[in-house]
């Protein structure tokens, strides 16, 4: 019987998921703000593999033929799930829409797996309330920001890793992963998920239930959680050790980007549908903010409840004077929320709020003082945080307030028929158009809307030339092409004088040049961060090849070893069950 109500309610999710991204299923690609962005890519990371470029970091097409760090600081993991598809016969833009729509559906899953914790039912309104948040679609079909889409699933399962259970070391497994796909998808919102886990981590050290059984967290388990942290960083150490270090070598955003993009409080309640832009101003915005009236509905049902826990528990606290050891949720009579829940609620709406909050421009001086340690662009990206507090939310308010079965179907249908109402006409994009897989060969932009990665000594000089793959800059002599990759141009040089040879390649970390196969000294600085070599008169044969730098190899190696210690704790668990 369990396991029939489970399969039902993988369907129900499944078809919610279904109907919310209809649109996905028209043929050829839409109009959006990053969906080019997403097609190249996926392109650059197939390039990139068929190259033998493992892991993905370097791609010679980008920036108009002279190179591009791309993959040094980009998500990755979205595409990974991209190249399934493609494996299977899918053109990129079907490939792209595919990963949007199996992981809108996931996004879904894991909420129910979070929030299962208050009932299947409970779980499934969540879920769905979470999928039918007016972000999610703003997400999928104006902006398709996909690594945006992706760590959606993650955030939830990070939740779940944390709030207890049986298992403490399958909540391990799960929090490391969860952690590990969540850097791997979008790094901004994993600084974002992990400054929102902060009250839900603090409120679960001290959650109980109602015969005073721990469901969360114990004191002795800080040194699990730490561990848990280290080990999804160390799964994701290919990515982020180079990342970071290197990224200093890039010409980044401006640090006070953010300035443009804090919201109002009326913008998150209510704001037009549509498929511009974020922009400096309210009044120019072109882009719906708003968080959703299911949503809202959900917290404004909880404050009250949690106000009246806290009167009866200082109520009870002024007229019987328990001991301070015997406070608990039991004791005190919590009756609108149900005991063990409060605490779990509490942390949502501190985590809604706070969330709010960092949307709008109050909280500037704080963005002030983090922007140099903490890389956010706009602010508005914790629009996720709050689709997932109240979402989750929402299943507190079906299971745990104190009200007969029926009232809380008809809260449950209300709910999510609200949620179905009030989103009816965001399930569209803006324009389809045909976008062939032949066109992605042509593309000259970075894929990055500043070209915020170019190599720092790049002065912009050579960003609007077209220039052959090499050219002799000083002398006489003749070259030709011999192969061309990604990552390797070969060249077969006859130099009938001393030459200086222009490789028109943006030097970064992990190129070396060789001639007649042995290292050869190169410059870049100074000469438009191209590479340029000195060639003595003769035949030489002129190799420029990509491969992994130091830090690069040694994030390689604690990933290795962070999924060694993975495995064997999966092996661990599987063996005590």
């Amino acid at each position: 019987m369990k396991k029939f109500i489970n399969l039902i309610i993988v369907i129900t999710i499944i078809s919610f998921g279904l109907i919310g991204s209809k649109a996905l299923f028209h043929s050829g690609f839409y109009t959006s703000h990053d969906g080019e962005h997403q097609l190249i890519r996926q392109y650059v990371f197939e390039q990139g593999l068929k190259d033998r470029q493992i892991p993905v970091r370097y791609n010679r097409q980008l920036y108009n033929g002279h190179g591009y760090p791309l993959f040094f600081f980009t998500y990755r993991l979205p595409f990974y799930f991209g190249e399934i598809f493609r494996i299977i016969g899918l053109s990129f833009a079907d490939s792209i829409k595919s990963v949007f729509f199996i992981t809108y559906i996931a996004s879904g899953l894991a909420m129910f797996w979070f929030a299962r914790r208050w009932g299947n039912i409970a779980g499934l309104i969540a879920a769905i309330l979470y999928m039918w948040a007016p972000y999610r679609f703003s997400v999928i079909f104006v902006r398709a920001a996909l690594g945006e889409h992706v760590s959606a699933v993650f955030v939830p399962l990070l939740f779940a890793s944390v709030s207890g259970g049986k298992n403490k070391n399958v909540n391990f497994v799960l929090g490391a992963v969860s952690l590990a796909g969540l850097f791997l998808s979008h790094a901004m919102m994993t600084q974002i998920a992990l400054l929102a886990f902060i009250p839900w981590l603090l409120m679960s050290l001290r959650a109980s239930t109602s015969d005073g059984r721990s469901v969360a967290i114990s004191l002795r388990s800080i040194p699990k959680i730490f561990f848990m942290f280290i080990l999804g960083i160390g799964l994701s150490a290919y990515y982020l050790l180079p990342a970071a270090v290197y990224r200093g070598l890039t010409q980044k955003l401006n640090p006070n980007y953010f300035t443009d993009h804090f919201v109002t409080l009326r913008q998150l309640i209510y704001s037009p549908w549509g498929y511009a832009f974020s922009m400096k101003g309210v009044e120019n915005d072109g882009m719906s903010f708003q968080i959703g009236i299911a949503q809202w509905l959900a917290v404004f049902i909880v404050i009250p409840a949690l106000s009246w826990n806290l009167y009866r528990y200082l109520y009870r606290f002024r007229v019987k004077r328990f001991d301070r050891h015997e406070l608990t949720a039991e004791r005190l009579g919590m009756t609108w929320i149900k005991p063990g829940t409060a605490w779990e609620a509490l942390s949502l709406l501190l985590t809604f709020f706070l969330s709010i909050f960092l949307m709008t421009e109050p909280s500037a001086f704080i963005w002030n003082r983090w922007k140099n340690y903490i890389n956010i662009d706009m602010p508005w990206r914790f629009l996720l945080m709050t689709a997932f507090s109240a979402s989750a939310l929402v299943g507190i308010v079906i299971k745990s307030l104190a009200l007969r079965s029926r009232a809380r179907l008809l809260l449950a249908i209300v709910l999510v028929a609200l949620a179905f109402y009030t989103n009816r006409n965001h399930l569209r994009v803006n324009e389809y158009f045909n976008y062939p897989d032949a066109r992605l060969k042509t593309y000259a932009g970075t894929s990055n809307s500043d070209n915020e990665y170019r190599p720092k000594w790049d002065d912009g000089g050579i960003v609007n030339s077209i220039l052959p793959e090499a050219s002799v800059f000083q002398g006489r002599g003749e070259l030709k092409i011999v192969k061309s990759k990604s990552n390797l141009l070969e060249l077969a040089v006859k130099a009938e004088e001393n030459i200086r040879l222009d490789i028109n390649i943006l030097y970064f970390p992990g190129w070396n040049i060789f001639v007649d196969g042995k290292e050869s000294k190169f410059k870049y600085a100074g000469e438009k961060g191209i590479m340029r070599i000195d060639l003595e008169k003769g035949y030489h044969m002129v190799e420029a090849k990509f491969s992994e730098p130091p830090l690069g190899a040694a994030g390689d190696f604690i990933t290795i070893i962070s999924f060694i210690i993975l495995i064997s704790l999966i092996k661990k668990n599987y063996a005590k069950t």
